[in-house]
């Protein structure tokens, strides 16, 4: 997997090669514009890409015929983590200009296993005690992100299996008792006093009645609003 790959597929949408609708195109093109303007505050810095495709080689797949074969990522979800990790701040390179992400995946398109490798990325990679939640309206639809992202860890390599301490309603960043990896959902009726996530994964976004997270974050978020967590909003098409 290579970064190219998602900024060729961002070239070969605009000139009409792949069929997509017109957000998509839109999207596509705002990207090129951002990665070729050379005036403006932040820079596209490859380094930072190739080290969440890095860490998505040591993913594979959990269910099915392709159980325990490597997870590759399809070219528009290179692109995706291009525009989400690679666009920085020229000041301060650990800003992103990309925090609050909006991607409406059609059914079985492998939503849930991109962002559950987002959610696991995010917990290692994120900020000291990083607070990483999969949120829903039901705690069975927020547990899917979660158990894909337990069932990667499970088959991931010793090596990289042992940076994570997995138990089975958590998971948390071995060595930073700080840090965890919930589900969280508004039926279990918690107020969620105290908690100050650094990413949020909210999954089937169409059937929460506002875009902002369930309200279990919302505290936090207002508690950390210079730090700015990452948002990734899951709709289905």
């Amino acid at each position: 997997m290579k970064l190219e790959d998602g900024v060729f597929y961002a070239i070969d949408v605009v000139k009409g090669n792949i069929v997509v609708c017109n957000k998509v195109r839109q999207a596509c093109q705002r990207f090129l514009n951002f990665l070729e303007d050379k005036h403006w505050e932040y820079e596209f810095i490859a380094d930072y890409v190739d080290h969440v495709l890095k860490f998505f080689s040591t993913l594979k797949h959990t269910k099915g015929a392709d159980a325990g074969t490597p997870l590759i990522l399809e070219p528009w979800q290179i692109l995706a983590i291009c525009s989400i990790y690679g666009f920085r701040s020229k000041k301060d390179h650990t800003k992103r200009m990309v925090t609050d992400v909006i991607i409406f995946i059609p059914r079985k398109a492998g939503k849930s296993t991109f962002t559950a490798g987002i959610g696991l990325y995010e917990l290692q990679f994120g900020e000291a005690g990083s607070e990483v939640f999969t949120l829903a309206t039901s705690r069975e639809q927020a547990t899917i992100v979660f158990d894909a992202s337990k069932g990667f860890i499970e088959n991931m390599p010793n090596e990289v299996k042992n940076v994570f301490d997995l138990s089975k309603y958590e998971i948390k960043k071995t060595g930073d008792s700080q840090s965890t990896y919930r589900a969280l959902s508004r039926d279990n009726k918690k107020s969620g006093d105290g908690k100050a996530p650094s990413c949020c994964l909210i999954d089937e976004a169409a059937a929460i009645p506002a875009i902002n997270p369930p309200s279990p974050t919302s505290a936090g978020n207002n508690a950390k609003a210079s730090v700015r967590p990452t948002k990734l909003v899951n709709g289905s098409c």
